[in-house]
């Protein structure tokens, strides 16, 4: 089913632009954040079923990573880990590794439900929706990965401090590139989740968690 462009730019509007915007003027609320999360999963999976875009085996497993992918992605991380690691050091050392110091309880469940409830359907959705959904709106992929790690960015405004938007838009950036060579929800979740749980490890999670202590 072709769907007119002019629709589909309307529909990444509201989708990316405006309904984040909502919801950061509506202040700070986790669970309106997480039920709007998987309402839009529920949307994609519904407007890829209709469209007939939909095949689990294919948007769980891709096309896959060969070794010299796997091994420039372990480079990114490793470099990002060190730069992290780096900027804490320097700038607020009391903050290094503060969150699993202080709250090893919370921190464990973090790194076990935060991929599960959050990274899998923000991958859904701003990786495998956005690129079949939206792929035919941009000239060519690297100004699809510039509109997607931009999106995902504006998503994170709702956190309502400016150094989460400013990470994701790295990020975005980091996961868009990934998912344009391997094109599976199964890579794209899992490179998700080891720098999120990096940032949540290594003290920047404050930015992405408000039931941590805000930085002095």
């Amino acid at each position: 089913m072709n769907v007119p462009r002019w629709l589909l730019a309307l529909e990444a509007l509201i989708l990316f632009a405006v309904l984040p915007a909502v919801l950061a003027q509506d202040g700070f609320h986790r669970p309106t954040l997480y039920i709007t999360l998987w309402g839009c999963c529920i949307y994609g999976f519904a407007t890829l079923v209709y469209s007939n875009q939909w095949n689990w085996p294919a948007l769980w497993q891709g096309a896959g990573w060969n070794r010299r992918q796997i091994r420039e992605a372990a480079g990114r991380f490793c470099l990002a880990t060190g730069l992290a690691l780096i900027l804490l050091a320097t700038a607020a050392p009391d903050r290094l590794f503060d969150f699993p110091r202080r709250n090893p309880q919370m921190w464990a469940m973090v790194m076990v439900f935060y991929p599960l409830l959050s990274v899998v359907p923000q991958e859904f959705i701003y990786r495998c929706f956005f690129f079949r959904r939206y792929a035919v709106l941009f000239p060519n992929p690297t100004s699809l990965i510039i509109a997607n790690a931009l999106c995902f960015a504006a998503m994170h405004f709702v956190l309502q401090n400016w150094v989460a938007p400013l990470l994701s838009l790295i990020g975005g950036v980091i996961f868009a590139y990934g998912y344009q060579q391997h094109r599976s929800l199964k890579w794209a979740a899992l490179e998700h989740a080891l720098y999120g749980c990096m940032i949540f490890t290594v003290g920047l999670g404050w930015f992405f968690f408000r039931g941590l202590a805000p930085p002095p």
